[in-house]
């Protein structure tokens, strides 16, 4: 890959590309961790982010696609080649929902860089059932729909119809939800391009309902895990049959920490970052942690943090 070449291929479609270097990566991640993204780039529009993609793909860069940079933990090295952030990518249109009756069926079209907290404050206005237990789930949707977010029960790929997708090459592709290769807290979509473009089937209700669930799930989530703390939710998935986080509790965990980083009290699954801690010491509390649930519980913990760069 030419460096040079890339920033010289990015830097010719001007301002709408949002281009910029060196961009550290911290401040684009809920833990508040992460080293420099060597080109970062943030697309005004799926336009540009086609020949943003197509840039790339000519200069043989590696591409990292990046929403809220929740459930992302990003090494101290920072990332090589280019990182596509789709926070332009944020506009919200309905279909079928003035005049709905109850139960009936609302499409909603959401831009990928909507964030998951705005797309339900706009159902708890328009009166939309169907994600509430989403609530108190950080992050873009974008990210949402490629790791499956979910809560309580509900994943959103239970709402998804139609997912818009450009692919590292520059090719738009319109994709249903049997497409998209959804499993427990992901899909096939990360590693083939970038979401766009959401539309979830939701339907009609009365908003003083929808708003009084979505009150009910943020209560219990909050009274069980640390939202509002600089973690990136869970760290580890939940082994079949069992609780991650009921796990490294119970194996005597909550009191570990690693430089900044330690084991919530509240949720033994989210870490926290209490004072300028590191990729490396994250990696190493969450060596450490597995280490002992291995050996006092038998059973091991695979990653659901996404990690990345060098």
């Amino acid at each position: 890959m030419s460096n040079a070449g890339l920033k010289e291929a990015l830097g010719a479609l001007g301002p709408s590309a949002g281009v910029r270097f060196g961009e550290p990566m911290a401040s684009h991640t809920a833990l508040g961790i992460g080293g420099p993204a060597e080109v970062f780039a943030v697309p005004e529009s799926e336009d540009v982010l086609v020949r943003v993609l197509r840039a790339a793909m000519d200069c043989g860069a590696p591409v990292v696609a990046l929403g809220g940079g929740t459930n992302l933990l990003v090494r101290d090295g920072g990332v090589s080649g280019l990182v596509v952030h789709v926070g332009a990518l944020k506009s919200i249109e309905a279909s079928g929902c003035e005049g709905g009756g109850s139960g009936d069926e609302v499409m909603v079209r959401a831009g990928a860089g909507v964030r998951l907290q705005q797309l339900l404050a706009y159902c708890r206005r328009e009166g939309l059932t169907g994600i509430e237990a989403l609530a108190g789930i950080p992050g873009m949707l974008g990210g949402a729909v490629a790791g499956n977010a979910g809560s309580y029960g509900t994943e959103i790929k239970d709402v998804v119809r139609r997912i818009r997708l450009v692919g590292f090459d520059g090719t738009v592709r319109e994709l249903g939800v049997e497409d998209a290769g959804f499993v427990y807290r992901g899909s096939s979509l990360a590693g083939a391009g970038v979401v766009t473009e959401v539309t979830l089937c939701l339907r009609c209700d009365d908003p003083a309902k929808v708003a009084d669930r979505m009150d009910e799930f943020l209560a219990r989530k909050r009274s069980a895990q640390p939202v509002g703390e600089r973690s990136a939710g869970c760290v580890f998935r939940n082994p079949e049959g069992e609780s991650a986080g009921k796990l490294i509790d119970t194996a005597g965990c909550k009191s570990m920490g690693e430089m900044g980083i330690e084991v919530s009290r509240l949720h033994a699954n989210f870490f926290i970052n209490r004072d300028r801690g590191s990729a490396g010491s994250f990696i190493k509390l969450m060596d450490a942690v597995a280490e002992k649930v291995q050996k006092v519980h038998g059973i091991r913990l695979d990653p659901e943090i996404r990690v990345i760069g060098k």
